[in-house]
């Protein structure tokens, strides 16, 4: 028997986080805690994708 993988590791971990953010009391508290902890380079690439993801 062969099982195939159904998300790739980016969508999985997607995923994983956006399920431990459904359990925030304070959604934008959580949020902000996390990008808080954020590399710089992290932080641009973030910015990036949300730049890119608005113009399309």
């Amino acid at each position: 028997m062969r099982f195939a993988a159904t998300h790739t590791e980016e969508e999985y971990i997607g995923l994983a986080m956006l399920d431990r953010l459904e359990h925030a009391q304070r959604r934008s508290a959580a949020l902000l805690h996390f990008a808080g902890q954020l590399s710089d380079e992290d932080v641009a690439a973030l910015r990036k994708a949300l730049n890119d993801q608005g113009q399309s």
